[in-house]
This record gives C-alpha cells, sequence and structure tokens, in this order.
C-alpha cells in the first residue's frame, strides 16, 4: 500500500483476525475453517503490523476490518480496534460490514453486523471512545525508517501477514506498548529500521500480553476485553470484575455514564456485557436466531 498509495492524499488498508479459510478454494459456503481466535489474546500482531508500517506523514485509515461471525470472541473486535485507532491517532475506521448482500436478518450470518447482536450492542461506546477522545492519543513514539526497496522486499516476499516484520521486532514496538506509543515509518532511502526510543505514555489503556487482556480506565469510560479466568477478579479503579461463569474464558465488559459527566458523578450507567452469537434456528422460515 505504501507503494500503490504513493499518490494518494492518504493511506488506506483492510484487515481480518480469523478469516474464513476454504480448503477447496474458492469461497465455497459448505466447507470452510476458522480458529476461532482472538484479536487480544493471540492476534494482537495484527493491529501492531499496521500501525509499524503506516506513513507517519499521511493520514491512514482502515477502510475495511471484522473478526467475523461465528467467531466465539466476535464481541471483542470493535472497542478494541477503536482503543487501537484512537491511541494510535489513526483517521478513519469502517467495519465491515452492515448487510453483506441483500439480504436483511436478525440471525447472524458471515461479516454483517446486522443480526451480530454482540458486535452490534458495542458499536456506540466504541463509536464514542474514537470520535470524542475518550481514549487519548498515546503521547509516546517509535518511528522507524525505511527504503523504497525494503517496501519492495516485503511485497516481492509476499510477507504482507507480517508485514515483513521480523521473528524478533526491534526495541520499541514490544506489544505491551501498543496502546501507550505511537508507531509508524518514514521512507527516507535507508534500510535499516532506525527506531527512537520509546518515552512514557497514557495509563489509560493497558495491554496485558501474558494475560491476553485489553484494560481501559479513563475518567468516562472503563473497559476489558480479553482472556478471563474462572474467579478471576479484575480491578479496574472504579470498578472491579469477576468472571462467576466457570466455563467462560474470554469476556468483554463496557461501562460508561449515560448522563455524559465523569463516572464518579454518574448515577446511570451503561454496562455492555455480551456473549457470543449463534446461528439460526434450523428449520426456521423466515429465518430466526437461536
Amino acid at each position: 500500500n505504501l507503494l500503490s498509495h504513493a499518490g494518494m492524499d492518504y493511506v488506506d488498508d483492510h484487515f481480518y483476525v480469523d478469516h474464513y479459510q476454504f480448503p477447496t478454494g474458492g469461497w465455497d459456503y459448505f466447507d470452510w475453517r476458522i480458529r476461532d481466535s482472538s484479536v487480544v489474546s493471540t492476534e494482537m500482531f495484527t493491529l501492531t503490523g499496521l500501525a509499524r508500517y503506516r506513513d507517519i506523514r499521511r493520514p491512514y485509515v482502515v477502510s475495511e476490518y471484522n473478526q467475523a461471525f461465528p467467531n466465539r470472541r466476535g464481541a471483542e473486535i470493535i472497542p478494541t480496534v477503536a482503543t487501537f485507532a484512537a491511541a494510535q491517532d489513526w483517521d478513519g475506521l469502517f467495519f465491515f460490514d452492515f448487510v453483506d448482500g441483500d439480504n436483511w436478518t436478525t440471525a447472524p450470518s458471515g461479516f454483517r453486523l446486522n443480526g451480530d447482536w454482540p458486535k452490534l450492542v458495542l458499536v456506540g461506546q466504541s463509536a464514542k471512545l474514537y470520535r470524542t477522545g475518550q481514549v487519548r492519543p498515546a503521547i509516546g513514539s517509535a518511528i522507524g525508517a525505511m527504503s523504497q526497496a525494503a517496501i519492495a522486499e516485503i511485497a516481492a516476499l509476499r510477507k504482507r501477514e507480517r508485514r515483513g516484520l521480523p521473528d524478533t521486532p526491534p526495541s520499541g514496538w514490544e506489544l505491551e506498548k501498543s496502546y501507550v506509543q505511537r508507531m509508524g515509518i518514514t521512507i527516507d532511502g535507508t534500510s535499516v529500521a532506525a527506531v527512537a526510543a520509546p518515552t512514557s505514555g497514557s495509563a489509560e489503556v493497558r495491554y496485558l500480553k501474558e494475560d491476553g487482556q485489553l484494560r481501559i480506565v479513563t475518567p468516562t469510560l472503563v473497559g476489558v476485553a480479553g482472556r478471563m479466568h474462572p474467579g478471576q477478579k479484575i480491578d479496574l479503579d472504579r470498578f472491579s470484575l469477576e468472571v462467576l461463569d466457570p466455563v467462560r474464558d474470554h469476556a468483554t465488559v463496557f461501562i460508561s455514564p449515560v448522563d455524559d459527566v465523569p463516572i464518579e458523578q454518574s448515577r446511570r450507567f451503561l454496562v455492555a456485557v455480551p456473549g457470543q452469537i449463534f446461528g439460526s434456528q434450523p428449520g426456521s422460515a423466515p429465518v430466526r436466531p437461536k
């Protein structure tokens, strides 16, 4: 994209977490696989891959992203990406998509948001945190440098999934710092990535790599997403969370005031605790959710 978008005013990108795989090739709706993976606990490198190779001099937009049905952790994708994009100071986000095709339904299917209620209930809080500065841009930075030749080599060797990132990332590009320092590159003719020493970042958002967990604590928003354990207690400053479900291993929880005041002053809260989504009831016509 750095080469093909060279004449554009901004750089655009797409990504998917746990995209369908088709063993027989093509789009076979009866023969596909997913890994049921989590963007927070196992695939955060997908987001950092985008951030590390962003041309820091130009606006940056992600115009497609999703963690599609029937991934059981799908509720985490929109708030996680919105938080990451806010911290990285990205310029636009477009979820793909609202309705896939020309069929409106209340049951989940494919990439569509319509009918995928765990994702849908978090759209408002996610949009607000991104658009109104509830999560502020990171104050730290780790800006690298790449040459045109290095970019061409990444494309030629089809290293798209990791954007050419080596197995051991350069100092300053650790996953734990994803939400506290802005990442990107400049294209200046040198083939060696010279990563600036990171400065301290905001403590509003913490990514705990070993725990596979994202935590957000701001004056007007509290949230957690990722891996959880039965009986685990999580301290979110103004709130604490305990997992009571004996088998639940992931959760997404967001709490925000409805009355647009700081949490300490609020009398009414929106608490979103979505679970996983199920498919349509077999034999139902018209299709209805399980």
